[in-house]
């Protein structure tokens, strides 16, 4: 069975290395272009083998997303149009931000 792998351009995979990943079947080529030949001991091995490359590419290739209460403040604090922009100053020094919404 021969393996190829192509990173599609225009597509952000930078932990993506498929060719550390074919390494294991003794192929190999560049991080976002490998292929490997794979000599099965029977054609219905093929699938799981796959199944493998795919699911290792999940494990070590995506990243978790963080969610938006991993970098966001609760409650949300806000100026009010009546806040003088001093008052608005000493909101950005006490709580650490740069922006607010008002």
């Amino acid at each position: 069975m021969i393996i190829i792998g192509r990173v599609k351009a225009g597509i952000s995979t930078k932990d993506v290395n498929l060719n550390t990943l074919f390494q294991q079947f003794g192929g190999g080529g560049h991080a976002k272009a490998a292929s490997a030949t794979v000599r099965l001991g029977d054609e219905s091995d093929a699938g799981g083998i796959l199944e493998g490359i795919v699911a290792e590419m999940i494990d070590t290739s995506l990243v978790k997303q963080p969610t938006v209460g991993d970098f966001m403040t609760s409650p949300v604090l806000s100026a009010k149009p009546t806040m003088t922009e001093k008052h608005v100053e000493d909101l950005f020094i006490r709580y650490d931000v740069r922006s607010l919404p008002v």
